[in-house]
């Protein structure tokens, strides 16, 4: 698995400048900008150049493509925790309400009331207490 990640870095640092510094302009280089940002190896910086470049783009319905697929890329960033840090605590307090949260009267008056069943032994029992 090291040997796969000391690669992976190699190759990072082969392409992120011929991105970068490339002849490729448009959508060709924002989708080259945002693989490598989808890679996880990204820095503020790269989300500029790839705000840079995709707002380079000419065709509108293009452009709006890609400021949304970056604006994915930064949504799914923010709620990345931070590393040693742990989920925030009004995220657990509100996760942790949701599982506990007491049924109120309103849910309760909408669903119908089950027919309890009795136990076969209670009911011959009551029929021969009724016969007698």
């Amino acid at each position: 698995m090291e040997q796969l990640e000391a690669l992976r870095r190699k190759i990072l640092g082969d392409v992120v400048p011929l991105i970068i510094d490339g002849a490729d302009t448009g959508s060709d280089k924002f989708s080259l900008i945002l693989r490598l940002i989808q890679s996880g190896n990204a820095d503020q910086a790269m989300y500029q150049k790839a705000y840079d470049s995709a707002a380079a783009i000419e065709d509108s319905g293009d452009r709006l493509e890609a400021m949304m697929s970056l604006l994915d890329e930064i949504e799914i960033e923010l709620d990345q925790p931070v590393e040693g840090e742990s989920e925030p605590e009004e995220a657990q307090q509100s996760t942790e309400s949701e599982a506990e949260e007491p049924r109120s009267e309103e849910q309760d008056q909408d669903e119908p009331l089950q027919p309890v069943e009795q136990d076969q032994s209670q009911e011959q029992h009551d029929d021969q207490s009724n016969s007698n």
